[in-house]
């Protein structure tokens, strides 16, 4: 036989593991007030990210120039069109490397004030710089006689 009086006592409301609609409802308007924050920074931030890979991207191809001048013992041109540019053997014009920046980086423009002519020795006949150019700012690829090559 059971106390009735210890069963009306211990009686309580029966124990939800989930949640309410209204608090659901209010999670995700929060959530959206956070992500309207950070929207305008992210895009800055990806902006800025384009730009900085378009200019590693010259980088590496015009680095790759140098090594193939050396590896080959010939001159190697990185001729400048645009918004493209190639890589290519100089004496047959054998094509190595050929892209065109907005390809990869939708928003950035690209400008050479000339062509670079890699010798064997790695040394380029001119210097020059390759500005590269969206919405967050300018990128500098800079070539020295010497043939070294960085971004300012």
């Amino acid at each position: 036989m059971t106390n009735r009086r210890s069963d009306i006592l211990t009686c309580q409301r029966p124990v939800s593991g989930g949640f309410t609609l209204v608090e659901l409802m209010i999670v995700v308007a929060l959530m959206g007030i956070m992500a309207a924050i950070a929207a305008p920074g992210f895009r800055d931030y990806m902006a800025q990210n384009r730009l900085n890979g378009a200019a590693r991207l010259v980088m590496t191809d015009l680095m790759y120039a140098r090594s193939q001048a050396a590896t080959e013992n010939a001159n190697f041109t990185v001729d400048f069109s645009g918004n493209s540019y190639s890589v290519m053997r100089t004496d047959d014009s054998d094509v190595r490397r050929s892209r065109n920046i907005q390809d990869e980086y939708f928003d950035v423009t690209m400008t050479s004030n000339q062509d670079f002519v890699y010798r064997p020795n790695g040394t380029v006949t001119a210097a020059g710089t390759v500005t590269l150019t969206n919405s967050k700012g300018t990128k500098q690829v800079i070539v020295s006689m010497a043939g070294r090559v960085r971004i300012e």
